[in-house]
């Protein structure tokens, strides 16, 4: 019985540790372009957001969440 739910728990912390790099991989892309626009528009304190993990995680799942 420890062995099954022992198996059952380790698919699934894989799973939602698949899931998480994910949310931030997408997370990423969008800070580092959201970033490079609002540099462009004169925001130098913007290029910095691209390397916010709060920032890329926010965006990430925002874009899961609509997917």
């Amino acid at each position: 019985m420890i062995r099954v739910v022992t198996r059952i728990l380790l698919k699934l912390a894989r799973a939602l540790n698949r899931s998480m790099v994910g949310i931030f991989e997408k997370g990423e892309i969008l800070a580092a372009s959201i970033s490079g626009l609002a540099v462009s528009w004169g925001n130098e304190l913007a290029h910095d957001w691209r390397f916010d993990l709060g920032f890329q995680l926010a965006l990430g799942k925002s874009t899961t969440n609509l997917s």
